[in-house]
């Protein structure tokens, strides 16, 4: 399997979708997936949903993302992303009451050659 371009081999993340800093890595997927590219990061962080969002909104500005659907309430913040005609991505956090944390998701895709 190749890597995709865009996996940061170094450091283990999305090269124009960072990881949240203080979130701790819980699982990472990396492979083809109806049709992309993909790459996702599951990461947990005690810090709230709000503080998340605030990362989020200002990471996906400087790195050339187009917000095409947003959800924020409270407890849960989601952003659908994408970039060019081939590049997709997702950022969710959501409030975890029985952990006392917030769960993360970062998934990064892109349409593999034949589906341009």
């Amino acid at each position: 399997m190749k890597i995709p371009d865009f996996v940061d081999k170094i450091r283990g993340g999305i090269k124009d979708l960072p990881l949240y800093p203080r979130g701790k890595r819980q699982n990472v997927q990396i492979g083809p997936r109806g049709g992309m590219d993909m790459m996702t990061v599951y990461l947990t962080s005690k810090d709230s949903v709000e503080t998340i969002a605030a990362f989020y909104d200002k990471a996906v500005k400087s790195n050339g993302w187009k917000i095409v659907d947003s959800m924020r309430e409270p407890e849960v913040f989601q952003l659908t992303l994408t970039k060019g005609a081939t590049s997709e991505a997702l950022v969710k956090a959501q409030w975890d009451p029985p952990t006392n944390q917030t769960q993360m998701l970062i998934s990064r895709g892109e349409r593999l050659a034949a589906q341009k």
